[in-house]
């Protein structure tokens, strides 16, 4: 008798050239104007999302032609590709889109494949797309790498057009952390300004929070220029919030720590800043 795996490989083999052939087609997906001929058994054997559509009583279950939204012809037929093959091709040019599309539709061994790409290739061009991508779906470990070179090299990242486009919310855990490497925390008060400047009217009403992971009292890092970019960039609102004196902000501060990458003169600073709060509560 053959090997019963000798035997799963013929079989899907015949299924691929049935579908090549277009021999028993049983349904037709249509994605961004591509057909892909394809058959129920063999998408719902690989994919639970596509098992689920067909054995539950939907309306995909009796149509001869399914079509799917928000993704890419691209990231299915890779799909159907790796259903009919178990072979994958995963690079640079479609591992995001592609991780995507398998978390979609339920196929874990496409999004197992697409994160040891992205841990064995992550480097300081592409961190910041990786950490978003990775904190988006939960997926930790390359979050946690990708976030470890972006602190690194957080002044050359934060160039770049990625992290500009970076949520709120996420460029709040970069800047939250000890590991930043900046020499001067004027370098993050710099970050979040060209930030916000991106959008004005909608960033603008994030300012204060993100000024609140800033490590020294308001008042140390104030200036001129500062001053000119909040009344310029920040709404009323917002404005009143950051000016309700500097007790009011550093009272909300987050722990004198210093970065990693600050001069040993910024760490004097910060050791005498925390003493004196801690005296002063005492």
């Amino acid at each position: 008798m053959d090997d019963p795996s000798a035997h799963a490989s013929k079989l899907l083999a015949y299924f691929q050239r049935m579908r090549k052939s277009g021999q028993l087609i049983d349904m037709l997906l249509e994605v961004e104007e591509q057909v892909f001929p394809c058959h129920r058994a063999v998408l719902s054997a690989c994919s639970a999302y596509f098992h689920a559509m067909f054995t539950c009583g939907l309306n995909e279950t009796r149509q001869r032609t399914v079509r799917l939204l928000e993704v890419s012809a691209e990231s299915v037929a890779q799909l159907i590709e790796f259903a009919y093959t178990g072979k994958v091709e995963v690079g640079r040019h479609n591992v995001y889109e592609l991780y995507a599309a398998a978390c979609f539709f339920q196929v874990p061994q496409i999004k197992k494949e697409c994160a040891r790409f992205l841990r064995r290739h992550l480097d300081v061009t592409n961190c910041v797309q990786t950490y978003v991508m990775s904190d988006l779906y939960g997926l930790q470990s390359v979050r946690k790498a990708s976030m470890r070179l972006i602190t690194e090299h957080f002044l050359q990242v934060s160039q770049s057009r990625v992290f500009l486009e970076m949520p709120a919310f996420q460029l709040q855990d970069v800047i939250a952390s000890d590991d930043v490497m900046v020499t001067a925390e004027q370098d993050i008060v710099d970050v979040i300004m060209t930030w916000v400047r991106v959008e004005p009217e909608e960033r603008g009403k994030h300012l204060p929070e993100l000024l609140m992971r800033v490590r020294v009292p308001y008042h140390v890092f104030h200036d001129d220029k500062l001053e000119e970019n909040l009344e310029t960039e920040s709404s009323d609102a917002n404005q009143q919030k950051m000016s309700r004196g500097n007790t009011t902000f550093t009272e909300s501060l987050v722990q004198l720590v210093p970065r990693l990458g600050f001069y040993m003169k910024n760490c004097i600073i910060f050791h005498t800043m925390s003493d004196s709060l801690g005296k002063g509560s005492m």
